[in-house]
């Protein structure tokens, strides 16, 4: 959903848009639009990031597009907190980060943030996109 004006638009469909790191040494992004088919995803995703990690080329968005939710893994931080960068009081672009896997003897931990607009995601939804992440590591 994106704020124009008074009026919401809202999207069906959403591209993923993650980090990736390059072979340089910095990163760019891969956009991964959304596809019913899980293996038709994968595989599209895992040609588009190989892509953009030989690329050196950032490819970051500048505001034309709208249509996102962001993706970004930090695999060596167990951190406590993060903030993203917003374009300004419009941006309704769902942010997504996690971290590292830390091993607690028993069980692993791992920190997610979840950053959203609260004018159109409150907290029993956000509560329930943890329980829905949780129930899916819990099968692995």
């Amino acid at each position: 959903m994106r704020f124009r004006g008074d009026q919401v638009l809202r999207y069906e469909i959403v591209t993923l848009s993650m980090t990736v790191p390059t072979h340089a040494g910095t990163f760019g992004y891969a956009y991964v639009p959304f596809t019913a088919n899980f293996n038709e995803f994968d595989r599209q995703a895992e040609a588009l990031i190989d892509q953009a990690a030989r690329d050196d080329v950032l490819r970051a968005t500048s505001g034309e597009r709208d249509d996102l939710a962001f993706l970004s893994c930090m695999p060596w931080l167990d951190y406590t907190s993060i903030n993203n960068a917003l374009s300004g009081p419009d941006d309704c672009i769902p942010r997504v980060t996690w971290g590292k896997f830390v091993d607690q003897g028993r069980r692993w931990d791992m920190a997610m943030t979840l950053e959203v607009h609260h004018a159109l995601v409150d907290g029993a939804q956000v509560g329930a996109y943890f329980v829905a992440v949780q129930a899916a590591l819990d099968k692995v």
